[in-house]
């Protein structure tokens, strides 16, 4: 399928996407799923190689998650009485839209503002372990790292490279459950 027809298609479930919730009243729910779709497609301009695009939709899910209240507001009238999504749900898409902007960053060389936004993902993921603490928040914060660890590797510089995959694998190991203890053990046995 050539190219031209993947950007078409992808600009027009967009621009049909954006018409469809236009309309909608406006709930801290829906912010976040707007959020959540801009994010999705971001990663879909990156599959597509369409870094501008990517930028530009990563960019409005941050825009758009940063007016998803997660708290009843009394300047707020629209939260009095909706359903206001779990503070987790908004950090976790938080986490997931800074490696989207963080890899468009690194689409276009921007190495340093690749940098400054997986650092950004690995501090909100670093808040998600600690509030939330189960695997996929750990998953999120050890892939921040090994994020990290690559561009250390690329920019020539071993030693944190280590130090950022030493710290994923520190990540993955604490506070996990038993069954995945088990697991990693039954893969060493099977890989020694």
């Amino acid at each position: 399928v050539p190219s031209s027809v993947i950007h078409e298609l992808l600009n027009g479930a967009q621009k049909d996407f954006d018409e469809l919730t236009q309309d909608a009243p406006s709930t801290p729910t829906l912010a976040l799923q707007r959020a959540r779709l801009d994010r999705l497609f971001a990663q879909l301009y990156d599959a597509a190689g369409d870094s501008v695009q990517h930028e530009a939709m990563a960019l409005r899910a941050f825009e758009r998650l940063g007016s998803v209240a997660t708290q009843r507001r009394f300047v707020a009238p629209y939260t009095w009485f909706a359903r206001l999504p779990l503070q987790r749900n908004v950090a976790t898409e938080r986490t997931l839209a800074h490696e989207a902007l963080a890899q468009a960053k690194f689409n276009k060389g921007d190495s340093a503002g690749a940098r400054l936004a997986f650092q950004a993902m690995a501090r909100e993921a670093d808040g998600l372990v600690t509030s939330v603490g189960d695997a996929s928040a750990r998953m999120l914060a050890a892939n921040a790292r090994s994020h990290i660890a690559r561009l250390s590797y690329e920019a020539g510089d071993l030693e944190a490279a280590l130090l950022e995959l030493d710290a994923a694998g520190k990540i993955l190991s604490k506070h996990a459950a038993p069954d995945e203890i088990a697991f990693r053990q039954h893969a060493q046995k099977d890989a020694g």
